[in-house]
């Protein structure tokens, strides 16, 4: 990727020749590794979303029974 940005004090000729022509690409001049199948042979589809891992609540669990001991400690005495 090419940074388009200069750093302040950079100087100029560091960026190359800016009086080369630029070439120009068609479209049959573009690679088609990357393109998706533009014939319909084969339906472009997402990936299904994975469900979300469902939540432990050890925490929770922990509280409650330390809870139930204490209030159960505190009923005894």
């Amino acid at each position: 990727m090419t940074d388009l940005i200069s750093a302040p004090g950079a100087a100029a000729e560091a960026h190359g020749d800016d009086s080369a022509p630029t070439a120009v690409l068609t479209p049959g001049d573009a690679s088609t590794d990357a393109m998706p199948p533009g014939t319909g042979e084969q339906p472009l589809a997402w990936a299904p979303v994975e469900p979300a891992p469902k939540k432990r609540h050890l925490g929770l669990w922990i509280g409650l029974g330390i809870g139930a001991v204490a209030l159960g400690a505190g009923a005894a005495s």
